[in-house]
């Protein structure tokens, strides 16, 4: 019996992978803030919502009349909250019913106050915490920034892919490599606002003291982020 062998060639195509290099770089740059934000909340509570709701608009109205003193346009505080909230206390002790006890309504009025005068934002500050209103004034925080931030991330992106073609070549050399064109290329931007808590300022307003408030920003750090993927000769 005679047996064949049959041989089967199996021919796999040669792939050709690019050479290529993929690094991240970091640049940032510092800028002192030309403007903040500051939240200013007021709230009251009464058994009568509309009661609540007269109190509220009275220290808006003081609120008003204290930032145009500093020469803010009505557009420089909009409104951003305004909630009438019916409040309830659960537990402890409770009516013979057993339901939560209504103890009245809270309304409350928040406004976005953006202040481009950074150096008088002490002076803004007093003035906001000493109005005098049945009202709750609360203060809640400032947010710096910039104003022309643009131009800063820019000189950040340069600084990173910079920093990005510098690590390439290094790479490239030790591999042997000239370094190419870049392939790709992702970039992002991150800002560090310094956000300060004014309460302690505020207290010191509304007990009358004579002191005024002294406030500081750091500058800002506006930084950029390049992913780079550079082809390799």
């Amino acid at each position: 019996m005679l047996r064949r062998l049959v041989l089967t060639a199996l021919f796999i195509p040669t792939i050709a992978f690019a050479k290529t290099v993929q690094v991240g770089g970091q640049g940032s740059v510092q800028a002192e803030p030309d403007l903040v934000f500051v939240n200013v909340s007021l709230s009251h509570r009464d058994m009568n919502a509309k009661k609540a709701q007269e109190q509220v608009a009275k220290a808006h109205a003081g609120l008003v009349e204290a930032l145009q003193s500093f020469g803010l346009s009505k557009d420089s505080y909009p409104t951003v909250n305004f909630a009438i909230t019916p409040i309830y206390r659960y537990g402890g002790s409770l009516s013979k019913t057993g339901k939560p006890q209504f103890e009245g309504f809270e309304v409350s009025h928040q406004v976005e106050v953006e202040f481009k005068e950074t150096a008088k934002i002490g002076r803004l500050l007093d003035k906001v915490a000493g109005l005098s209103s049945e009202a709750q004034l609360r203060i809640d925080g400032l947010n710096w920034q910039v104003k022309q931030h643009k131009q800063f991330e820019l000189k950040a992106l340069n600084l990173a892919v910079a920093d990005c073609k510098t690590k390439a070549e290094v790479i490239a050399d030790a591999a042997g490599s000239k370094l190419g064109p870049v392939d790709t290329l992702r970039h992002g931007f991150s800002h560090s606002p310094i956000p300060m808590s004014h309460r302690g300022a505020m207290e010191m307003a509304v007990a009358g003291s004579a002191a005024p408030t002294n406030i500081n920003p750091k500058a800002l750090e506006i930084s950029a982020h390049v992913d780079c993927v550079y082809s390799l000769n």
